[in-house]
């Protein structure tokens, strides 16, 4: 699932939330993606808020998350189409 973190609040979760590490996030928002570009075909994603709580989590079997696109390979622009989804 695809989570979105306002640019006000972007500062307090740098450190927390880390590319390929697990985490439990309690008090979000689930909503409905708008985007034209997603990095999944979830057609929901989280929002995560100011009162959001990110924290450890022990890791878990990732047969079902394999097909997973680096956040920087999105930002390149180098992610393979059939990955991200369009409107």
């Amino acid at each position: 699932m695809e989570a979105t973190i306002d640019r006000r609040y972007a500062s307090v979760y740098l450190e927390s939330i880390q590319e390929k590490q697990w985490k439990r996030i309690t008090t979000f928002i689930v909503r409905k993606i708008i985007s034209p570009i997603r990095s999944t075909s979830n057609p929901y994603g989280i929002w995560i808020m100011d009162n959001t709580v990110v924290t450890p989590s022990e890791t878990r079997e990732t047969i079902l998350f394999k097909n997973l696109t680096p956040f920087d390979y999105i930002l390149e622009d180098s992610a393979t189409t059939n990955i991200l989804v369009g409107k």
